[in-house]
């Protein structure tokens, strides 16, 4: 005699309170250093822009004293987009349409995006709005929108989607953080290079970056806004195939 039971989906289970224990730990040790990263910076932006206002130095040296006080105004933006992973960025919220977002982002955000890569969009007329803080929807937008144009090598398309939908609990099932009730579905798809499983499992770690060294900040501090709006972000890609970003966000109340 012999048994046989189907273990799937405690093991879903089991790996998706994993990768939440890791982020939790990893958005925690982010906003302890961001906040003494930050510190740090505004006490060499601030004797930077004192001493230019001092100092009697030529323009050679000028140039200089301009040139640390930039990379610390830099220093500082990078301390913020911790933050925002960290603790999700979430600060003035206000009765939001996704497709405003999108579009305002993706026209801004098309002059930065090289001649080969075409961007479509395919946005429900009838969205319903969100309870949301516009400037980190935006954010939420050009951090996806971007790592889909780094995946693109060649000639390619990204299409960003919106659509309403009514999550149940068995869409709940393996997706930490998503609650049942109507929310939006934010889609960016990619025709680029794709990932492996194991590029999926951490591309929303901070500073993890398979393109550029010291990258990888945008996907974490995307991770952490919709984390904190009380949405879920998932990813499903194939190698050769291209990625789908998926973002649920709750629709306001109505």
């Amino acid at each position: 005699m012999g048994t046989i039971r189907d273990v799937s989906q405690s093991k879903e289970a089991e790996q998706a309170v994993l990768v939440a224990s890791r982020m939790e730990a990893t958005a925690t040790l982010a906003r302890g250093i961001a906040h003494e990263f930050n510190n740090l910076m505004v006490g060499v932006l601030g004797n930077a822009q004192l001493l230019e206002l001092r100092s009697s130095l030529d323009n050679n040296g000028l140039r200089m004293l301009r040139a640390i006080g930039a990379s610390a105004q830099q220093a500082s933006e990078l301390a913020q987009k911790m933050l925002a992973f960290a603790r999700g960025g979430k600060y003035e919220t206000r009765i939001v349409d996704m497709n405003e977002v999108v579009r305002t982002t993706l026209q801004l955000e098309k002059l930065s995006f090289p001649p080969r890569i075409t961007t479509e969009t395919d946005l429900s007329p009838d969205l319903w709005p969100i309870t949301a803080d516009p400037v980190q929807m935006s954010q939420i937008v050009m951090s996806l929108s971007l790592n889909a144009a780094e995946a693109i090598k060649e000639t390619g398309k990204i299409l960003v989607a919106t659509r309403n939908i009514d999550v149940d609990a068995d869409s709940t099932r393996g997706r930490k953080g998503l609650a049942e009730g109507p929310h939006i579905c934010l889609t960016v798809r990619d025709d680029g290079e794709g990932m492996d499983p194991g590029t999926q499992a951490r591309i929303f770690e901070p500073f993890f970056s398979t393109k550029f060294p010291g990258r990888g900040l945008g996907l974490a501090a995307a991770y952490g806004i919709v984390k904190n709006h009380g949405g879920h972000i998932s990813v499903s890609s194939e190698p050769g195939v291209g990625t789908v970003m998926e973002v649920y966000l709750p629709a306001a109340a109505k």
